[in-house]
């Protein structure tokens, strides 16, 4: 450990720089999570990245956690199970498997080295008093430990970086919106859906020597247009499509609160603003839900108004800082509300996650189709073969044949003629097999794609159709006694 690191004061300034230009995202996604929606939207952050690498991954990587799993050793069977789900609680902090990745990549590029951080070290290199010292120039595998000191500054400039690029706000800025929790984890189902097949996919080539593997759905478009099941559901849920019996509109018509007189104005404040309609006022909400009484009316309103903090759920209700809370008497049953928009658990938050299941579900299932010894997957990448093989059949012939000079006689020999007549074929063939493979690749993409849809879209409908059933079922068993509490 170089505890006297971050006392020069270069020293000191480097490390501090450090931290401030980390950017997570200059790690290859491609190696690491390249397809983890989740991981890559904690990327955007340098201060949760470097949190994130701080912490344990999970009770069984802390000290105590590994002297409890010694000592659980020489238990019976079914307290090792309870010390082995015990450890297995997640503690938010990466696993050992993947910060070793990360150090590797910052061993292997520098430029990776320069633009990220590694927390709690910093790279060195002896000065001429025999002294380590940081520099931009110093070797990416010389870690040195920092001391408290020089944690300090490198944690400072971490911060100080994080705030300047609105790191974490930028996380928190997309969780606001109700639709984009579901598209983020519409992804992540279709990345576990997607990852047991990973190592059945075939390869792409990124580089002269380096290979990836290639994705059931490459395309921007198609991975977002798949996570529509979810986001409708989430959409209708919170109020976005279409007003809810009880509410007013958008933009409310003087005569009828009911209807707009600005439809087009409400449809783009509905879609593009996100906002939905207010309560009406009980005598008008009655004429729409008339299972509703006056007083669960008042204690509902009462509630989605209610900032004080509540951490006990088990009177029913629960409240954070007003941001996020829940009852299980709202007026279409249980519910959760986040930053003001009210998701009933049965008719909207069951019916999302089941739309996202129910997608990486259907990625899966496709996937497997097309990979089958007959499947989409199975015969591109046999056109694929084919085609490698004769590009590299070309090659050959014009390197060749661009021995020798056009006058040559070899050209008017039999072989040279030969060699000619099967490089034009070849010019004339290439194309058309990339064409041919192509088209097979956006077969193959759109199968996957719908396949995941249609999982998505029977995972939503019928868990939503349950939803509401249960629903109306439980507003009409409602005794009149619970109608007048």
């Amino acid at each position: 450990m170089a505890e006297g690191l971050g006392r020069r004061p270069q020293d000191g300034l480097r490390i501090f720089e450090e931290g401030f230009r980390s950017n997570p995202r200059f790690f290859n996604p491609e190696d690491i999570v390249r397809a983890d929606p989740i991981e890559d939207m904690f990327m955007s952050s340098s201060a949760l990245d470097a949190l994130r690498r701080a912490l344990p991954s999970n009770v069984g990587s802390t000290a105590w956690g590994n002297d409890f799993q010694r000592r659980m050793e020489t238990a019976p069977n079914w307290q090792r199970k309870i010390a082995n789900a015990i450890s297995s609680v997640p503690l938010g902090g990466m696993s050992e498997v993947q910060k070793e990745e990360y150090r590797v990549q910052r061993d292997l590029d520098p430029r990776i080295a320069r633009e990220t951080v590694d927390p709690g070290y910093t790279v060195t290199k002896t000065s001429r008093f025999g002294l380590p010292q940081v520099a931009e120039d110093a070797v990416p595998s010389d870690r040195t430990k920092l001391g408290r000191r020089a944690r300090m500054l490198q944690a400072s400039g971490i911060a100080a970086g994080d705030i300047m690029t609105d790191g974490l706000r930028t996380i928190w800025w997309f969780l606001n919106a109700p639709q984009a929790v579901a598209t983020l984890g519409s992804l992540q189902g279709m990345h576990m859906g997607e990852k047991p097949l990973t190592d059945m996919m075939p390869d792409i080539p990124v580089g002269k020597e380096k290979t990836i593997k290639s994705r059931l759905l490459p395309t921007r478009g198609y991975r977002l247009a798949a996570t529509m099941p979810a986001v409708i559901g989430t959409s209708i849920a919170v109020g976005n499509i279409g007003r809810q019996p009880g509410y007013k509109a958008i933009i409310p018509s003087e005569d009828d609160p009911r209807k707009s007189d600005a439809p087009a104005a409400e449809l783009l404040s509905r879609y593009f603003l996100g906002r939905s309609g207010r309560l009406l006022p009980y005598s008008e909400f009655a004429k729409e839900r008339p299972d509703v009484s006056p007083e669960e009316y008042r204690r509902y309103k009462a509630y989605t108004f209610d900032q004080k903090t509540d951490l006990n759920p088990f009177d029913g209700d629960f409240n954070l800082l007003g941001a996020l809370k829940g009852t299980v008497d709202g007026i279409q049953g249980p519910e959760v509300n986040f930053m003001g928009k009210s998701i009933p658990i049965a008719t909207g938050v069951l019916p999302a996650v089941a739309a996202a299941v129910g997608t990486g579900y259907g990625l899966r299932r496709g996937g497997k189709r097309l990979l089958a010894p007959r499947g989409g997957i199975t015969k591109q990448q046999g056109v694929q073969s084919r085609l490698a093989a004769k590009e590299e059949e070309f090659d050959k012939l014009a390197y060749k044949l661009g021995q020798y000079k056009p006058e040559d006689k070899y050209f008017e020999g039999a072989k040279g003629k030969a060699d000619l007549r099967r490089k034009a074929r070849l010019q004339e063939n290439i194309p058309e097999m990339k064409a041919i493979n192509e088209a097979r690749k956006a077969a193959n993409e759109r199968e996957a794609f719908l396949s995941a849809v249609q999982y998505g879209s029977g995972g939503l409908v019928s868990t939503a159709v349950l939803g509401q059933a249960l629903e109306s079922l439980r507003r009409s068993l409602k005794t009149p006694e619970e109608e007048n509490v």
